[in-house]
């Protein structure tokens, strides 16, 4: 599941995931209130949340995700970087935290990499 307030960095993730076997987008949400709404039902793996959003932001959308039974594996992606941000990322329970820039996809793919060992993810182009 790809979380973002902007529709083409969703749209733009959505087709890297949709071209890497053995991954499948379950769907795509604009703010944390949304992808709290549909974690239920879709039941993700894994998810990629964007830290600053309207409405409700990915810390706290965290938050409430990783209180669910048998919450998803969240990965942190967004513009800023710091130890801030990576510490308060650590404690809403994100698995992960990956700055966006244009060499994303590297530190992205070891992220997932790390959470699910076993899945085979191929370098990104």
């Amino acid at each position: 599941m790809i979380v973002d307030d902007a529709a083409l960095l969703r749209e733009t993730l959505e087709s890297l995931f949709r071209r890497q076997e053995g991954f499948d987008v379950v769907g795509t949400a604009a703010t944390g209130h949304e992808a709290l709404e549909r974690v239920p039902t879709l039941k993700p793996d894994l998810i990629l949340m964007d830290l600053h959003m309207p409405v409700m932001d990915g810390l706290e959308a965290t938050r409430k995700i990783k209180e669910q039974p048998q919450p998803p594996v969240v990965i942190i992606f967004t513009l800023e970087d710091s130890k801030h941000l990576r510490a308060a990322a650590k404690t809403a329970g994100a698995d992960g935290f990956v700055p966006k820039s244009g060499k994303m996809l590297k530190p992205l793919r070891a992220n997932i990499k790390r959470a699910f060992p076993k899945a085979q993810v191929t370098p990104w182009r």
